[in-house]
Parts: C-alpha cells; structure tokens; sequence
C-alpha cells in the first residue's frame, strides 16, 4: 500500500503532530509512504517529508522574503511571509474569504502523489489547498479526511463554541459580523463543493462525527469512523520531577498545575480564566486546618506556550515555556508537574490530555466537545462544567489536598494511555480502515458508514 498523506505544516498543534506521528510509523513499518505538507516550519528530518512544491515565481518570492527576515519558526510567520509574497492572496485573506487558489493538482502530481493507494488529508482547512480539485481527484483516488475541527460545516470557523448559525446558512454570524457577505459566499461554495466530493472520513471523537450529521458535509461522507488520537508512550512516559525543577528553581516537594496551548493567549483554550480559578482555589484552602493550607505554600503553575507576566495568580510562582516542537523536550516538562488543567471553551479530542495522562499526570479539565472521551471522569480526572471556575477550584482542591487520591489517580491515567490511546493502536486503526476501504472499492461496494 502506498500512503500519500497531506498536512498544513509539521509543527503547529495537534492535528500536525498526528500526521507526523502517523508518518513516522508508515516508515518504521516499512511501508511506501510520504508526508506532504503545506509549509513547512520545522528543521525535522525524516524520509518522505516535503513541502508541496509552489509555483516557480511564487515560490522564489517566499524564499526572497525569507532570505530577508529570516526562515519562519511558527506556521502564523510562515502565512504572514506567504501574503506578503502574494498580495492578492493577502487580501482574500483579510477580507475571511476561504482562499483555493492553489494548484494543489500540479503540487500532488510533481510529488507523485496520485499514484498513491491513499490519499489522506488531515485538514481541509489552513489556506494551502484547492478545494476543488481535493474533491474533484477524491473520485479518482480513496481519499480519507480527518475532520479534526468545524470548518467543513461553517461558512469561517474552525471552533464554532455552541454557535448554530451554520443551520441556516451562517446567515448572520456575530463573529465576522463584518464580513458577512464572504461568510455566506464561503458556505455556499463549500455546500455546493461537498455535493460532488467521494470522502472517507476519521474523526477524533464519537462527538465531532454526530457533528457532522445534518450538515452540508454530510453528503460527501462516503463511510466514517471515529480514531482517537494516540501518543508514543515511549516517549510521554512517567520521570524524574527533578531534573527540568532544578532548573526552573522549582522545588522537589512543590504541587506543580500545568496548564497550556500552542499559545497561551489563544481564546479557545482560555489558559486565562485559570488564573481566576486558583484565586478560587486559595479561598476555598485558606478556609482549612493548618496542614492543609500548606499546600498553597507548595503550589507552582506552569504554562506551556505562555509568556512572561500574562498570568497573575498572587504569589503563586508562575513559570512560563514558549511553545516546544520537540515531543521529548515537551514530555520533560509535562513530567515535572503533578496535574493538569484544561480549560477549553471548545474541543475535539484533546492530544495535551493524553500526553498529560500519559506522563502520570491526573487531568481536570471542562466538559466540551469530545474532551470526555480522552479520559476517565473519576478515575484518570475529573471533569467540570464548563465555564464553571468554582466547580474546577474544588477538583483542584480535592486533589492537591488528598496527594494519596492524586497519586492513584496518576498510576490509572498512565494505564488508561497505554491501554486505549498508544500510537501504535492509532496506527493500526487508520492501516485497518484504509485497508478495509481499498477492499470495498476493489470490490465495488458501499463501505459501511457509522454517520
């Protein structure tokens, strides 16, 4: 089987480092496989990793500009360079016009990529396809996407956050109020798209497939299933707390919240309102018995992708990392904290919960989307209504003052990982059911839909 995979970037978030887990495992089992990749951002090597070739005078404009300021380090910098290379690119894009003025056909036919058993996208969305011709060679070739977000259904967002304008049309969105008329432009392009479209489907969670019931995807849904993310738990894997807390001047006894996002600051994943709920928190231990209110005294919280003093807590030592690309660098952080917090407004399946459960760490975190299919409620964490900062200030509470409960709940949220959520299991899943859909093609059958 030859597997031609396509990605936004290498380094991003967690749709990207699925598809590179993914890939990394194509290889390692010797399969034919390459890994395609809008831009790409990261200095990873790996055989069968490139970038989806341009147009020769886009292409030497990008790299003019890069000579200039420098190669980009995160995939916001890398479009920032692109719409600077092509203005009239730029300005679709200011204006939230979904932009398809790609030649991804030509891109995927000097990367020999239709002549692939499979073609698998992970993301329909991040400005580097054309939609058109994805669907138009997804009749020709079996063509899988994973549908990490809510894009394919919106006439803009990729994180609709309970909106249900995309009903009706995304006829009057409040979030582009100033853009509407590229909103519905955009939704009605896509609705018409869809129609034509032969798309296998694999979706993170059982939530973010019922999404999709009733929508103007549905109809290019030629078969479904749900893959839950997985990580390499060689490499998410309980460690030594001390080694990274000498370092960070953490000491060994401390209590460590770690909380995070490709960027702290991102609305969605409201790394913000954790802040309120440790004010919370204090209040409500500063109302216990001495013993118990020492562990305020121990309390350190740690944000991955935050920045210096955008998280006031108090004298709460806050101790913030730039966003790391390096899955062993980020697994030495997430080894030295005790639990983590996740406080996402909107969620598909989230990878930091399994590669926090999967270092040990007991996870809280907020009832949306498909966040409660990554966890045990009660027995790998705990989970709280969204929204509500007192809820989760009491489940940071229970556990950081019984550290016996904290501690069995780390040896099940380890367990839980290794039994339900391996990249290995993931792997399997995905060569199964691209197997499973070349037979049914072969054979000239409808593969069974779970829509």
């Amino acid at each position: 089987m030859r597997i031609t995979q396509v990605s936004p970037t290498d380094i991003d978030g967690g749709v990207e480092r699925t598809a590179f887990d993914l890939h990394t495992q194509f290889i390692e089992r010797g399969i034919d496989a390459q890994l395609l990749l809008g831009r790409r951002v990261g200095q990873t090597q790996m055989n069968g990793v490139a970038e989806l070739p341009r147009s020769g005078a886009e292409l030497a404009r990008i790299k003019l500009i890069r000579s200039l300021i420098g190669t980009p380090k995160t995939a916001h910098r890398a479009k920032l360079i692109e719409g600077i290379a092509t203005p009239a690119r730029a300005l679709r894009w200011g204006n939230k016009s979904d932009d398809f003025k790609f030649d991804t056909l030509r891109a995927l036919k000097r990367s020999d990529a239709l002549s692939s058993d499979m073609l698998q996208y992970h993301s329909l969305s991040g400005r580097y396809l054309n939609a058109d011709e994805v669907v138009a060679w997804s009749k020709e070739t079996p063509t899988v996407v994973t549908v990490h977000d809510d894009w394919v259904m919106t006439g803009k967002c990729t994180s609709r956050m309970g909106c249900k304008q995309y009903l009706d049309g995304c006829s009057e969105c409040d979030r582009w109020s100033h853009h509407q008329k590229s909103i519905q432009t955009n939704f009605a392009y896509k609705q018409g798209l869809w129609q034509e479209a032969r798309f296998h489907i694999v979706t993170p969670s059982q939530w973010t497939l019922d999404q999709l019931k009733g929508t103007m995807f549905e109809p290019a849904i030629q078969s479904a299933q749900v893959i839950h993310n997985g990580v390499d738990i060689e490499v998410f894997k309980p460690g030594d707390k001390t080694l990274l807390r000498d370092k960070m001047d953490i000491p060994g006894d401390a209590l460590v919240l770690l909380c995070g996002a490709v960027s702290a600051k991102n609305p969605i994943k409201n790394v913000s309102s954790i802040a309120k709920t440790i004010r919370n928190l204090k209040s409500l231990i500063e109302g216990r018995s001495i013993n118990e209110k020492s562990v305020l005294d121990r309390l350190h919280v740690m944000i991955l992708g935050g920045e210096p003093d955008e998280f006031e807590v108090g004298e709460i030592p806050v101790h913030t990392i730039p966003f790391i690309d390096d899955p062993a660098e980020l697994a030495r952080f997430i080894q030295t904290a005790d639990l983590y917090v996740h406080a996402s407004r909107a969620d598909t399946f989230p990878r930091a919960l399994v590669e926090a459960q999967a270092c040990g760490l007991p996870v809280i975190a907020t009832d949306v989307g498909g966040v409660k299919e990554s966890f045990v409620d009660g027995e790998t964490g705990i989970l709280v209504p969204a929204g509500d900062k007192e809820t989760m200030a009491s489940a940071l509470e229970e556990l950081l003052i019984d550290e016996m409960k904290l501690r069995k709940m780390s040896e099940a949220a380890r367990k839980h990982v290794e039994e339900h959520l391996t990249l290995e299991g993931m792997t399997d899943k995905y060569l199964s059911y691209y197997q499973h859909i070349l037979e049914s093609e072969k054979a000239d059958t409808s593969v069974e839909s779970t829509i």
